[in-house]
């Protein structure tokens, strides 16, 4: 009898425990989905923006995230736990930096409606000017055949920016379109200068 009451118990005991340790796992699973979840969803918010302004960076997280997955999917829960922080951090963080990328292209954009303006203004004095001028071989002063020869190279290189420039507006990078146009705002005002031309339009 004894012996039969230690056998009844000894498996009660040892039930309790299998319970116990599955309502662990069942909890470590429902924590690690939760984590995954809730990693997914807020990089998905964001997601769109991040392709635009920083596709390098939401590849790497992107990298973290899909490892998450397949550690949940072998129910690697402790790992999942233990990575879901970082990941977290990661996300947030990428989120801060396109959120700062969106407003600098918002600026950039209004920029642009300027220097959009001005540039080709510029670009169509400095042609007309140059073209004179290599036809006449009469350079203003402080300019030479030689000298004048570096001028041509430095506009070819300024239309070269505009060019480029344009193209990055076109493709909907306004942070670089003003970037282009700014250099090539800044050369073609020193070729004015050289040539006597006076200041550029305004932007």
């Amino acid at each position: 009898m004894n012996l039969r009451n230690h056998a009844r118990s000894l498996a009660v005991g040892v039930l309790a425990s299998m319970l116990l340790v599955a309502g662990g796992c069942s909890r470590g699973k429902d924590e690690a989905t939760r984590a995954v979840s809730a990693a997914s969803a807020s990089l998905s918010a964001i997601s769109e923006e991040a392709a635009k302004y920083m596709p390098s960076e939401l590849q790497s997280v992107e990298s973290s995230l899909t490892a998450l997955r397949e550690n949940l999917a072998k129910g690697e829960y402790k790992q999942v736990l233990a990575n879901a922080p970082a990941l977290t951090s990661s996300i947030d963080s990428l989120k801060s930096a396109v959120t700062a990328k969106a407003m600098e292209a918002k600026a950039a954009a209004q920029e642009w409606t300027g220097l959009a303006a001005s540039v080709p203004q510029m670009v169509t004095a400095l042609q007309s000017r140059v073209d004179i001028l290599a036809k006449s071989k009469r350079y203003p002063k402080g300019l030479d055949a030689k000298s004048f020869g570096t001028l041509q190279s430095d506009f070819e290189n300024m239309k070269s920016d505009w060019a480029a420039a344009m193209n990055a507006s076109t493709n909907g990078n306004p942070i670089d379109a003003v970037a282009g146009a700014k250099s090539a705002k800044a050369t073609g005002e020193r070729l004015l200068q050289q040539l006597g031309m006076g200041a550029a339009p305004a932007a």
